[in-house]
């Protein structure tokens, strides 16, 4: 199941969704200060709630493994979160997935050398909207680290194929793409 909200940044609005999150979710609120953040931390938390009920996960504790990743204290349901802009994104399924949606912005070069092989950068070259293109790879290999627990460094050096439709990644991950919400685009990893 994949899933994404738009993140309310009414008072009102937060409080109700506060008291509904999972008390992990509501202590990471709380120690944010930002306002914005906090508004982004409530979202999200509410959105893996709606998604572990949908589930018949919802009275599992949600815990975090000692890398910092969520999950669900009994193990048996794998989820994601992520968000940018003005979206919460989360996917939740039977195996390890990861999830990131990004707000298309343009991004200059050398950041995308830094993340980016020598054929992805030919690739992102060569197509019709390089910008696009570069939010597009950022954000698969976003969720591939979510999924596969890569470090930073292997997800960077994983090479990803969007020129021919489908997206070729890593083996033994099937990958998704959606830009129905107009100037995000949305990856979605799954262990196969």
């Amino acid at each position: 199941m994949v899933y994404c909200c738009k993140i309310s940044k009414d008072c009102e609005v937060l409080k109700r969704a506060f008291s509904l999150c999972h008390e992990n979710r509501q202590k990471k609120a709380e120690r944010l200060k930002n306002v914005d953040a906090k508004a982004v931390s409530i979202t999200a938390g509410l959105l893996l709630k709606y998604c572990l009920l949908l589930s018949g996960h919802d009275d599992c504790e949600v815990m975090y493994d000692e890398n910092g990743k969520p999950c669900l204290e009994n193990g048996e349901l794998y989820f994601s979160l992520s968000h940018s802009g003005e979206y919460a994104a989360c996917v939740v399924g039977d195996k390890p997935n990861g999830i990131d949606i990004q707000r298309i912005i343009e991004i200059n070069e050398r950041t995308v050398r830094r993340y980016s092989t020598e054929r992805e950068r030919e690739m992102i070259n060569q197509s019709s909207d390089s910008n696009v293109a570069a939010v597009t790879v950022w954000a698969l290999k976003e969720s591939y680290l979510k999924a596969s627990g890569c470090s930073t460094s292997e997800a960077f050096a994983a090479e990803f194929d969007i020129s021919g439709g489908a997206v070729k990644g890593p083996e033994g991950y099937g990958f998704e793409l959606s830009f129905d919400i107009e100037g995000y685009v949305l990856a979605v990893c799954r262990e196969i």
